[in-house]
């Protein structure tokens, strides 16, 4: 009787050892797809706080043109709310 059961227990045995070889191949690349997104959401952080900053220095230098030209249209004489307006239609 042992002879009969002797081929079933080697199976066994071999499709333990290649279920475990999958559970290794599979949590390596679940290591590596959760590195990835590590990494990518690093580089995003990293590439929306430079965006953050050139959209704070365009406000800026828009408020500073804008100031220039409202002063320069008043000079001669086209009035605030006309350039205003033509600011905003333009945005």
């Amino acid at each position: 009787m042992k002879k009969a059961s002797c081929p079933d227990d080697e199976k066994k045995r071999q499709l333990m050892v290649v279920n475990r070889a999958s559970a290794r191949r599979s949590a390596q690349r679940k290591r590596q797809y959760i590195e990835n997104l590590e990494r990518e959401n690093a580089y995003l952080k990293e590439e929306n706080n430079a965006m953050k900053h050139k959209l704070e220095s365009c406000r800026k230098m828009f408020a500073a043109m804008l100031g220039k030209n409202t002063s320069s249209h008043s000079v001669i004489n086209i009035p605030s709310e006309y350039i205003e307006s033509t600011m905003a239609d333009r945005l």
